[in-house]
């Protein structure tokens, strides 16, 4: 049996035969630029805000610590009062701004709101 090239094997009929669009099926020209109406400008975009712009990569640090529960209580209605006026907080937001707060005062005062404090036992409390 005697092998045929590729090349020489005959071409297969394609059963579709190429025909001409008729005139009227081709697509219409496009219209001259000065006919086609511009569109309205998008709407300005109001500015990002800025908490977006505060949400750089910061290193976080864990840290726990205990609190009287009377402080604790202090933090409740601190995030209590934050959500009534529509704000959603969370306690470590609260402690947070409380901290910046606190630091903005002067010497003087941070001293004295230090010895307001009630002392407390330092560690972790004993398990049960």
């Amino acid at each position: 049996m005697k092998k045929i090239p590729l090349a020489a094997a005959p071409a297969k009929k394609s059963r579709v035969s190429p025909v001409a669009k008729p005139v009227a099926a081709q697509k219409p020209a496009k219209k001259p630029a000065a006919s086609i109406p511009k569109k309205a400008a998008p709407p300005a975009q109001p500015p990002k805000k800025p908490a977006a712009a505060t949400l750089e990569k910061v290193k976080l640090v864990r840290d726990s610590f205990t609190l009287p529960e009377v402080d604790h209580e202090l933090i409740k209605r601190c995030k209590k009062a934050a959500v009534a006026s529509g704000r959603e907080t969370k306690k470590s937001e609260v402690v947070r701004a409380a901290i910046q707060t606190f630091n903005a005062l002067p010497l003087e005062q941070q001293l004295k709101a230090y010895q307001a404090l009630s002392l407390i036992a330092v560690g972790r409390p004993k398990s049960k």
